[in-house]
Order: C-alpha cells, then sequence, then structure tokens
C-alpha cells in the first residue's frame, strides 16, 4: 500500500479530535461509539467525507487489486471464529 496515501493513527479521543482538524480527503475511524460521535461532528465542519466503524475491532482495509473471492473467504472465517 502506498504509504503516502494512507496513515494509520492510534490514540485517545483527543487524537481523534485533533486529526478532524487535518485537511484529509477521507477519514476512516475504528472505535467507541461516544469518540465516533465527535469525531463526526468535527469532520461535518470541514466536510470530510467520513466512514465510521463503531465498536469494531478488526478494520480491514481491501485494495482494489487485490482477489476478492480470497479476501471474503479469510475475512468470513476470522469473524466466524471470532463469534463477531
Amino acid at each position: 500500500m502506498d504509504c503516502e496515501a494512507v496513515v494509520v493513527l492510534e490514540g485517545d479521543a483527543d487524537v481523534a479530535q485533533a486529526i478532524t482538524c487535518l485537511p484529509l480527503d477521507l477519514l476512516c475511524f475504528t472505535g467507541s461509539t461516544q469518540t465516533g460521535l465527535l469525531v463526526a461532528v468535527q469532520a461535518a465542519k470541514s466536510l470530510t467525507p467520513t466512514v465510521l466503524e463503531l465498536g469494531g475491532k478488526c478494520p480491514v482495509i481491501i485494495d482494489k487489486d487485490s482477489n476478492i473471492e480470497y479476501a471474503a473467504k479469510k475475512l468470513a472465517t476470522g469473524k466466524f471464529l471470532n463469534a463477531g
């Protein structure tokens, strides 16, 4: 994956709120509903497109060049084994 195209940041609600002030093309957030609400409100102020995956533990990015069938089977297996 292009390291200049995608950046992953980890942190608490303060970090989540701080990144919403950055000029982003797309913001993907995974975490709590409470922090997700803060992120959504802040991102809306700058009209930043936002994807919220609330409460999840296993976010996934599938590249356009990926083998979709293989990825789908692996993801389904992981979800069923994790009972989620």
